[in-house]
């Protein structure tokens, strides 16, 4: 409204177009299904390091009560995908140990912050990765 108000009104008239044809582009975006790859030229990285990864998963990993009941040690296997922004995603057991341990070592990899991604041919690309978390009694 306050564009208007300084705005003149003219009495000239002037000789127009009879018709104007459009022609509009449309573009219609295919799905984009990015490659998983295994191996990459800088493969991906939790933020400072191996040693930053071992005392996030120090701090974070709880040892269910239930497991400790049961004696259960052990390491699980897990697999998740490093997103080419740097998220965790599509995080899977590969080799299980004892429930509960497996859905704890789950629950801590699918809270943890953003990695630097892996990076092929100066691009950020997703990436597979696999870790090993060990259950100890001590």
């Amino acid at each position: 409204m306050n564009e208007l108000q300084n705005v003149q009104i003219s009495t000239i008239q002037s000789e127009g177009i009879d018709s104007i044809i459009v022609d509009q582009v449309l573009t219609i975006e295919e799905p984009v299904n990015e490659e998983i790859f295994s191996f990459v030229e800088v493969m991906p990285s939790f933020e400072g390091g191996d040693q930053e990864l071992l005392r996030y998963l120090g701090d974070n990993l709880k040892y269910p009560k239930i497991a400790i009941d049961v004696n259960a040690e052990r390491t699980v296997y897990l697999q998740f995908v490093v997103e080419a922004d740097g998220n965790i995603a599509e995080v899977t057991v590969l080799r299980s140990v004892f429930e509960h341990l497996d859905q704890e070592a789950i629950r801590v990899i699918k809270a943890m912050p953003k990695w630097l991604p892996g990076r092929q041919n100066g691009k950020s690309v997703r990436v597979l990765y696999t870790i090993p978390i060990k259950f100890d009694i001590q």
